[in-house]
C-alpha cells in the first residue's frame, strides 16, 4: 500500500488514472491509483528523473492536477500577500512577546533590593527567556516535520539543534540568578546565529528539491532573519538589564 506523504500527483481526468511518487524507505515508488485500488511499483530510477517525468506529463496534460503540497505551505494567499511578507498575526505576535521582557527588566530595576519583587522579577524574567528560546529551537522541528530535507545532514542539524535550546536553557535555570541571565542572552544570540545558518539552507534546500514556493521560502527566509534580529537586540538588552540588576542592584 501507498503511504499518504506524496510529493507529485499527476492524474488523467478523463479515466481518474493518477500517478503519484512518495518515499518509503528511501525508494521511489510508482503508485498506479484506479478507483479504489492502489498499486506501488519499486523504480530503479533516481527520484529526480521520476518527479522530472511527472513534471512533464503535468504540463503536457491540461486536466492533470498542480504538484501536491500541504495547504499552509502552497502558494501564498491574501495573508501572505507578496511571499515576502510575515503574516500580519506572526508579526504582532513576536512583538508583542517583548513586553514581557521589558515589563520585567523595569520591575527588577525599580524594586528596593531588599523587597520580594525583584528577586520574583528576575525569577519570572528567567523563566520566560528559556521559554521563548525552547520555542526558537522548536520551530526547526516544524520545519522538518510539516516537509522532510532531501539533505539528510541539514535535516540531522536542524532536529539536533532544534532541542538543544531547551536543554541549554535548563542549565542556565539552575545556575546563580545574575549568570543564569547572562548566559541566556547569549543562547538567544547563538539561537539567532544558528537561525542565520539554518534558514537561508532551508531556502537552498527547497530550490534544490524543486518546491512550488521555493521562491517563496528565501523571500521567507530573508524576512524571519531581518525580524529575529530586532527581537534578538531587545532579548538581549532586557536580559543585561537583569543581569545588571541582580549583579549590581545591592
Amino acid at each position: 500500500m501507498c503511504s499518504d506523504d506524496d510529493d507529485w500527483v499527476a492524474c488523467d481526468g478523463h479515466d481518474g488514472y493518477c500517478e503519484r511518487v512518495v518515499s518509503k524507505a528511501n525508494r521511489v515508488l510508482l503508485c498506479d491509483d484506479r478507483l479504489s485500488s492502489r498499486l506501488c511499483l519499486g523504480l530503479s530510477h533516481d527520484r529526480g528523473s521520476v518527479i522530472a517525468r511527472l513534471r512533464t506529463r503535468i504540463w503536457n496534460n491540461r486536466r492533470c492536477v498542480t504538484p501536491s503540497v500541504p495547504a499552509f505551505m502552497s502558494t501564498p494567499s491574501s495573508i501572505f500577500p507578496s511571499g515576502a511578507e510575515l503574516p500580519a498575526p506572526a508579526t504582532g505576535l513576536a512583538l508583542a512577546g517583548l513586553l514581557p521582557f521589558a515589563a520585567l527588566a523595569a520591575t527588577a530595576w525599580a524594586s528596593p533590593a531588599d523587597a520580594l519583587v525583584r528577586p520574583f522579577a528576575l525569577g519570572m524574567l528567567s523563566a520566560y527567556a528559556a521559554l521563548v528560546v525552547s520555542f526558537l529551537g522548536a520551530l526547526h522541528w516544524g520545519i522538518v516535520l510539516a516537509r522532510p530535507l532531501s539533505d539528510a545532514k541539514l535535516q540531522r542539524l536542524a532536529l539536533l539543534w532544534g532541542a538543544a535550546p531547551a536543554l541549554l536553557a535548563m542549565g542556565a535555570l539552575v545556575m546563580p540568578r545574575a549568570w543564569g541571565l547572562l548566559a541566556l542572552a547569549l543562547i538567544v544570540i547563538l539561537a539567532r546565529a544558528m537561525d542565520g545558518l539554518l534558514w537561508p539552507a532551508y531556502a537552498r534546500a527547497a530550490h534544490q528539491a524543486g518546491w512550488p514556493d521555493a521562491k517563496r521560502w528565501t523571500q521567507l527566509a530573508a524576512t524571519w532573519l531581518v525580524l529575529r534580529t530586532r527581537l534578538t537586540a531587545v532579548v538581549v538588552l532586557c536580559l543585561a538589564a537583569g543581569w545588571a540588576s541582580a549583579q549590581f542592584g545591592g
